[in-house]
C-alpha cells in the first residue's frame, strides 16, 4: 500500500530499484527482505518536497545533502520503510554516475503491481547492484551476489560487458562476473580476489574490521587504473 500512496503523490515519472524490485526476483518476495525504498524520480526536489506535505520527517537536516546523490531519508512512524529520493546513483567516485536522464529514457515497467510505476533497465540495475555493494566493502555480502546473479540472468552478457565498459566499470564487472561464475556455476575458477578478499562468502562468516579495512584500502586496486584508484 505504501507505493501506490507513494506514486499517487510524486509528479513526473518515478522509478524504484533495489529493495521491493530486486525482491520481486525471489522465489518469494520475503525471502528477500529490506528496510528503504529507494526512488529516482523525474524531478526529486519535487518529489521529496510532494512527501513532506503528505506527512513524512527528514531524518537529517538538509543541508548535510546539499551536494550528494540523495536527499535526507524520510520516515514515517517509528516503524515505516525510509524513503530515499535520489539525485543521481550513488556510483564509485573514480567514474561519473549515469546521468538520470540516460536512466530514465531506458527505464522499463516495475514488475510490482503499482500503475505507471518503472524500475531502472534490467542491464543498468545490474550495474548499480554491483557498484553499490562495491561502495560498502568489496564482495561484500552474498546475498548482494544472489540479488545480482538474479538480475544478470534477464541481460545479454555482452550487452551487459559492453555498458560496463562504456561506463568505465568494465574491470569491477570482470570481477564480479566471475565471482558470479564461480560462485553458481561450478566449473569456473575461483577468482584470486575472492580468495584474498571474499573467504567470508563461501564460509558464511561475518567480516573482521581489519579485514574491511584491507578490502576498501585494495579494492579500487583490483578494478580500476592505479591513477584513478
Amino acid at each position: 500500500s505504501l507505493l501506490p500512496e507513494i506514486r499517487r503523490l510524486v509528479p513526473g515519472r518515478l522509478v524504484v530499484f533495489k529493495g521491493p524490485e530486486v525482491a520481486a526476483r525471489y522465489p518469494e518476495p520475503h525471502h528477500r527482505p529490506f528496510v528503504d525504498l529507494d526512488l529516482l524520480a523525474e524531478h526529486p526536489e519535487g518529489a521529496y518536497q510532494a512527501l513532506l506535505d503528505a506527512g513524512w520527517k527528514e531524518s537529517h537536516p538538509p543541508a548535510n545533502f546539499a551536494s550528494t546523490h540523495q536527499l535526507p531519508a524520510l520516515f514515517r512512524g517509528t516503524d515505516s520503510l525510509l524513503i530515499e529520493v535520489h539525485r543521481r546513483l550513488a556510483w564509485p567516485a573514480w567514474v561519473d554516475a549515469p546521468s538520470p536522464r540516460s536512466l530514465l529514457a531506458r527505464a522499463v515497467m516495475s514488475r510490482l503491481p503499482v500503475d505507471g510505476l518503472e524500475t531502472l533497465h534490467p542491464v543498468d540495475h545490474t550495474l548499480q547492484l554491483a557498484a553499490h555493494s562495491w561502495l560498502h566493502r568489496p564482495l561484500r555480502r552474498l546475498v548482494d551476489f544472489l540479488d545480482l546473479e538474479l538480475m544478470r540472468r534477464e541481460c545479454e552478457g555482452s550487452e551487459l560487458r559492453a555498458k560496463a565498459r562504456d561506463a568505465r566499470l568494465g574491470g569491477l564487472w570482470r570481477l564480479t562476473e566471475g565471482v558470479l561464475d564461480h560462485l553458481f556455476h561450478d566449473d569456473h575458477p575461483r577468482p584470486l580476489a575472492l580468495a584474498i578478499l571474499g573467504s567470508h562468502l563461501q564460509r558464511l562468516r561475518p567480516t573482521s574490521r581489519s579485514g574491511d579495512i584491507l578490502a576498501k584500502a585494495l579494492g579500487r586496486f583490483l578494478v580500476t587504473t592505479p591513477v584513478r584508484a
